[in-house]
């Protein structure tokens, strides 16, 4: 397996620290509001290369840290009037509701840095004492840039071009622009703790350093995140543990590419910000991950009312196809595929070739069903596509088809402002066309043709077999 790490920038062989196991860090929600699809993105990436990792034969230990400790969060609560730890908890709880509606798995640990700040205190007197940090009189701590070689490794820049773009904030104390904050005084009735500085709170950086040490270990084989952090906040990670510990802190930086909506960045202030709660009623979670996972991971998506259009009928071709029981038997062309989509995720976690993989081996699967000599080949075949989409984390919810058709039903209707109909209405309508058409009743069938059109379906008739149907996409012209 070959991985992309964003530290050396290049493709490399995945060797984990411990021979089978892989430790693997990824930084979390800060949750003072309601988390958007953005957070939903990454989360899915992280879920497949997490699973992709477990399909390979390695044993994965994940944790994600939670940042319940941060300006935005007092923020918040100064202009809502509401404790920072209730919205923390209460953002908190809807994120982990909204991962399992998208068939997330929980991570190995979700540690929060409340619950750390014994630690971090401890971790930050350790980084004085080794000379990498320094406390102010006005009961700051704050970390020596310039003391630590190698600064700037990750993203790629020299201290020089990085201090251009920094600025001594007024009132700072720190002896240099780049310096970053370790510990902030501040007297924040719940969100500040005493220490030997005084009382005070985390910086930014801290404290995915510190609970990745205490839940991985000083040495990981992976850390993950938006490419949006690698500076400054994963370049002082770095910094932190390796002055540290003394030893270089994670093997492999993967980083997620970012979301745009409609082509603009996503934010609040130009009104385009979808939180994951309305994608998930917008267009179902399962749909949202087959989407992203059409993408690499690496890249970056812009999410549009076009893509999701332009993928209907590729989803819906999947959840049509996995509805078919039975077990059927071990083939050529289930090898074959395996062997396809091993190379796809072996290569830096491929998922677009991956999907086009399992996509090819469902035509193949739908043709020997239809022969009856290799029927059992063609359910078996099925089986296969269904146990890799798992491995991708597809289609691992209990949401049954005929639900996630009516999903896609809903988005198609929304799309061309139409009422949405069911499936089993669309069914009816291509039975009584089907009667219709029996009876050489052409114009009542045509009026159902036109039924269906108006709602964005299309009916595919056919010699041999029943009817299908399929979405009718709007022209691009």
């Amino acid at each position: 397996m070959r991985i992309y790490s964003s530290l050396g920038g290049e493709k490399s062989e995945f060797v984990p620290l411990k021979a089978g196991e892989v430790s693997m860090y990824v930084c979390g929600i800060t949750p003072y509001s309601a988390s958007h699809l953005g957070h939903g993105v990454a989360a899915i990436r992280f879920e497949m290369i997490r699973r992709c990792l477990s399909y390979s034969g390695f044993s994965i230990r994940f944790v994600q840290g939670l940042t319940n400790v941060d300006d935005k969060l007092i923020a918040r609560g100064k202009e809502t009037g509401t404790s920072p730890r209730a919205i923390a908890e209460a953002c908190t709880a809807e994120y982990v509701e909204l991962l399992t509606a998208l068939g997330i798995e929980a991570p190995d640990a979700n540690p929060d840095v409340i619950s750390h700040i014994p630690a971090i205190v401890q971790y930050v007197q350790e980084l004085i004492e080794r000379g990498y940090a320094y406390a102010t009189s006005e009961g700051n701590v704050y970390f020596d840039v310039r003391r630590k070689e190698g600064y700037g490794k990750l993203s790629g820049r020299s201290i020089d071009e990085l201090l251009e773009g920094v600025r001594v904030a007024p009132g700072e104390d720190k002896r240099d622009p780049l310096d970053f904050a370790l510990w902030k005084r501040d007297d924040h009735e719940e969100m500040s703790w005493e220490s030997p500085w005084g009382r005070g709170r985390p910086g930014w950086h801290i404290e995915c350093s510190v609970m990745s040490d205490v839940h991985l270990g000083q040495q990981i084989d992976i850390h993950c995140g938006g490419l949006d952090l690698i500076f400054p906040h994963h370049e002082n990670e770095i910094a932190q543990c390796e002055a540290h510990n003394g030893c270089s802190f994670a093997n492999y930086w993967i980083h997620s590419g970012l979301l745009t909506i409609e082509g603009r960045k996503m934010s609040k202030s130009l009104g385009n910000l979808v939180t994951l709660k309305e994608a998930v009623q917008l267009y179902g979670g399962e749909f949202i991950k087959f989407v992203v996972l059409k993408h690499h991971y690496r890249s970056d998506i812009n999410l549009s009312n076009e893509l999701f259009s332009d993928n209907l009928n590729h989803f819906l071709k999947f959840v049509q196809a996995l509805r078919c029981e039975g077990e059927g038997r071990e083939s050529e062309w289930s090898r074959e595929l395996e062997d396809s989509f091993h190379s796809a995720i072996a290569d830096d976690f491929h998922t677009p070739l991956a999907l086009v993989a399992l996509s090819d081996a469902l035509d193949t699967a739908e043709r020997l069903i239809s022969d009856k000599a290799t029927e059992e080949d063609g359910v078996g075949l099925l089986g296969k596509i269904r146990s890799l989409l798992n491995v991708l984390g597809l289609f691992t919810s209990s949401v049954a088809g005929e639900d996630q058709v009516n999903i896609l039903l809903r988005v198609q209707a929304r799309l061309l402002e139409v009422s949405p109909l069911s499936e089993g209405e669309v069914k009816g309508l291509i039975e009584e066309r089907r009667l219709a058409r029996a009876e050489r009743d052409f114009r009542r069938a045509d009026e159902i043709r036109d039924v269906l059109l108006k709602n964005g379906i299309k009916v595919m008739d056919s010699q041999t077999g029943p009817t299908k149907w399929m979405f009718e996409l709007p022209s691009k012209e």
